[in-house]
């Protein structure tokens, strides 16, 4: 009698690999991130990967410096929805039972359109992260003028965060 095994193909870990180490670090985040965290700020990632994605992230060299001052990484499989939804927001803040946070102390920091659409259904405040390419339009922008933050670098968002009261 012969016994075979079906083995689930999955995704090659090297193009998985190539891709994180792919996504840009910007000049000085770790820096930015550090003296956030000296001033109390809680610094959660909320993504649309999914939890594989996040763990090899995590043992990406470049990423590893950045760890201790990340308090939490919440991924679109933990909470079931995804971005833009301003659900992401309400699971986060229940999870981590932040119930005491004003919308306007919360800055939702991203380089997407899902990212400040997010951060404008919820509301709070949108910085939008400009340091990369994105989707967001020309025309999004203009609409959103007043309500959107633009930075071109972390330390811009660093500097805005922490002229904040």
């Amino acid at each position: 009698i012969s016994h075979t095994a079906t083995i689930a193909k999955m995704p090659p870990q090297s193009s998985l690999i190539d891709e994180i180490n792919n996504i840009p670090v910007f000049d000085y985040a770790c820096e930015h991130l550090k003296e956030l965290h000296k001033l109390g700020a809680i610094t959660i990632i909320i993504t649309n990967r999914d939890i594989q994605f996040i763990e090899a992230l995590k043992t990406n060299k470049k990423f590893k410096k950045m760890n201790p001052y990340i308090s939490h990484i919440i991924t679109a499989d933990e909470i079931g929805y995804t971005k833009p939804s301003p659900k992401v927001i309400n699971f986060v803040l229940n999870k981590l039972k932040l119930h005491n946070i004003k919308n306007e102390e919360i800055a939702f920091v991203g380089d997407s359109l899902a990212d400040m659409n997010t951060a404008l259904h919820y509301p709070c405040v949108p910085v939008l992260l400009l340091a990369t390419s994105s989707d967001i339009t020309d025309e999004f922008l203009t609409q959103n003028d007043d309500k959107i933050y633009i930075a071109n670098t972390h330390k811009e968002i660093y500097d805005a965060l922490k002229q904040r009261p």
